[in-house]
């Protein structure tokens, strides 16, 4: 990461809050700012991933194969459509 740093300003769901502080006082950041900019870039790095991916396969996944898959990794369809919508 550069170590140019810009300040923001964010509004996140009091649970969210708690999880990066939480993580912080377990020693999994330095410190929330690190926590949060870790997961973004994270989050930054599979959305990349997945522009890649859907270029190359041309486009998501149907929504059969992305059942099947679902499936095979034992996840339930209905959790990862609630994970999709947010």
């Amino acid at each position: 990461m550069t170590t140019s740093k810009e300040r923001i300003t964010v509004s996140l769901d009091s649970a969210v809050v708690a999880a990066a502080r939480a993580a912080v006082a377990a020693g999994q950041a330095d410190s929330v700012s690190a926590y949060v900019e870790a997961t973004l870039v994270e989050r930054a790095a599979r959305d990349a991933w997945l522009t890649r991916w859907r270029a190359l396969t041309g486009g998501p996944p149907s929504p059969e194969l992305r059942d099947w898959a679902l499936g095979k990794l034992g996840v339930s369809t209905e959790i990862a459509g609630a994970r999709q919508a947010s």
